[in-house]
């Protein structure tokens, strides 16, 4: 699924963005890529990665998805997409603190699909939480409960991965086994990435870098 900004702008920014590189332009997102939006804090980087999953509706220009304006899709339309097409990892991360951090996992698994419960186990070994799955996410760290927000979005089908700040409490030796499992997963599902930062990062191979 190939994306398509054009002349996008949030309402809440349209009377003070001056400059951007992403806002009122056109721009394309071809299923593949890794992109890195960047910009400082309250400048609407977790408003775009919104706008692409369906969750806000309030800008100007257009929003495309292979081609088709995302404001003629419906509820179930937008279900669908989330189930197969897009996994986000929220920067307030959304998880169910009453729910262990497998069940977390689980429940957007079984949404999706029958969940693959050794890819589950794999996966956490190689983020290193492995020893947390059967403890309640309110009492985990919030470095535990990124990792955890990864899984989920990780484990179900998608052709685009969307990222808000996800390694913000992560250090380094965490955020580079984060950085491995994202990648081999969108090249084993041939799928694009869009993660958003304060600053600037090489974390993967950017095919395109735009600044907010």
């Amino acid at each position: 699924m190939d994306i398509t900004l054009d002349k996008l702008l949030p309402l809440p920014f349209k009377d003070r963005i001056i400059n951007s590189g992403l806002w009122g332009k056109k721009i394309l997102f071809t299923r593949g890529m890794m992109v890195h939006v960047r910009a400082p804090s309250a400048q609407g980087k977790t408003t775009f990665l919104s706008i692409l999953y369906g969750i806000r509706h309030d800008y100007n220009g257009e929003v495309r998805f292979n081609g088709k304006d995302t404001r003629s899709l419906t509820p179930g339309d937008w279900a669908a997409l989330r189930q197969q097409e897009l996994s986000i990892v929220f920067q307030d991360l959304r998880l169910f603190s009453h729910l262990t951090a497998y069940e977390n996992i689980l429940i957007n698994a079984y949404l999706t699909g029958s969940p693959d419960h050794e890819k589950i186990k794999h996966l956490a070994h190689n983020l290193g939480i492995n020893g947390i799955l059967y403890k309640n996410t309110a009492i985990l760290s919030r470095g535990e409960q990124q990792r955890v927000a990864i899984i989920r979005a990780l484990i179900q089908p998608f052709s685009w991965l969307l990222l808000d700040e996800p390694f913000s409490h992560l250090d380094e030796g965490a955020i580079e086994k984060a950085r491995e499992s994202i990648s081999f997963m969108c090249k084993e599902k041939q799928a694009g990435l869009i993660i958003t930062s304060l600053g600037n990062d090489t974390l993967f191979e950017y095919q395109q870098k735009v600044m907010i």
